[in-house]
């Protein structure tokens, strides 16, 4: 199942290295933050959410703004 999904999905990943490259400082710190609690258990992914909401903009599907419209 994981290597079918790596073949149908159409997005590229990017390394660490790359991200920090075309980060901001800010924002790293914030990925970073994520990151780490990933590594700690997916359980406190909503705290980092509620943490870092009001610093990154949240992202729309305005695919789905269409289809409502």
């Amino acid at each position: 199942m994981r290597f079918w999904w790596h073949l149908v999905m159409s997005y590229r990943e990017v390394s660490y290295d790359e991200l920090r490259q075309y980060c901001t400082p800010s924002k790293m710190a914030i990925l970073d933050d994520l990151f780490n609690v990933i590594v700690s258990g997916f359980d406190s992914v909503d705290g980092w959410i509620d943490r870092c909401e009001s610093q990154l903009p949240i992202v729309v599907n305005r695919l789905d703004e269409m289809a409502e419209n």
